[in-house]
């Protein structure tokens, strides 16, 4: 049953970040609210962690008796993973560049912000599995 609803939440964060994306690309929002890729990357990251757990749980590379401190582990290497790897992919398709004013502090911010929703995706996870 966890499983099953890790699963929903992780289709139903995607869908979100994805239709956020695409209104945020259409109507100029990553260039009118200089802020508005914060929120983007919040919920990058609670997907990013919500989708690891269901993968562990899936492939039983782990089960609900995960501590927490394991638990933090994994968000925090799976959110820095996906989160470097999404500031590369940046890079590499032209969104950004090294020269642009702020860039270390704008990738920073990125991943800290994803970081954020993982620690709301691991809170999450450590209340609804024993339910």
């Amino acid at each position: 049953m966890l499983r099953k609803k890790l699963l929903l939440i992780s289709l139903g964060t995607v869908l979100l970040l994805a239709l956020f994306h695409i209104f945020a690309l259409e109507l100029s929002w990553y260039y009118i609210f200089r802020w508005s890729d914060v929120p983007v990357h919040i919920l990058g990251g609670f997907w990013v962690t919500i989708t690891t757990f269901w993968i562990f749980l899936k492939y039983r590379i782990a089960d609900t008796s995960l501590d927490s401190r394991t638990s933090i582990l994994i968000m925090l290497i799976s959110v820095l993973i996906i989160g470097v790897l999404w500031e590369i992919f940046e890079l590499a398709s032209g969104n950004t560049s090294l020269s642009v004013r702020n860039y270390w502090q704008d990738t920073f911010t990125d991943v800290a912000s994803g970081f954020v929703g993982g620690v709301v995706a691991n809170i999450y996870f450590s209340r609804i599995k024993n339910y």
